[in-house]
């Protein structure tokens, strides 16, 4: 059991480091631009308020409402994601590679 415990254990370890490892890169290269914070945080914010609002408007029920800002809060953790890889791939260490390797496959 012992030995089950402490492959457990470092899988654990393993998988927290590259989750720490991720969010500081992330903070790296977020840092360096403050258009991203922005970004990051002003248009989830937009979002939620004029579906607020728009739900307030139209009167709808509580089941609909909750329906919205679901839809809202998913399509925001996509949008974050889809941020965050591409800030990677443009302005990560290997920037330069990526930018040669795209315009390769684009002139062909």
């Amino acid at each position: 059991m012992s030995l089950i415990w402490r492959m457990f254990s470092l899988s654990w370890q393993g998988e927290l480091n590259r989750y720490l490892a991720s969010a500081y890169k992330n903070w790296v290269i977020t840092k360096r631009n403050a258009f991203t914070l922005f970004e990051l945080f002003f248009w989830p914010l937009v979002s939620l308020l004029s579906i607020g609002l728009l739900t307030r408007f139209l009167m709808m029920d509580e089941s609909m409402v909750s329906f919205l800002i679901v839809g809202s809060i998913a399509l925001t953790i996509l949008q974050v994601a889809q941020l965050d890889v591409s800030y990677v791939l443009l302005c990560g260490p290997r920037a330069s590679r990526t930018h040669s390797s795209l315009r390769c496959t684009v002139g062909i």
